[in-house]
């Protein structure tokens, strides 16, 4: 969930000042991360 939240908020052109703030919402940290969850998600059912 908080990938997912993170994404948006990338999405919508956040720019966090703090380098670990905008390390931990990088797009290449968050993509993968969100997709492996929607995998994990889907194969769950």
């Amino acid at each position: 969930m908080l990938s997912i939240c993170a994404g948006f908020v990338h999405g919508v052109g956040y720019r966090p000042t703090r380098p670990w703030a905008r390390a931990l919402l990088h797009p290449l940290l968050l993509w993968p991360a969100m997709a492996t969850l929607a995998v994990i998600w889907v194969h769950s059912f």
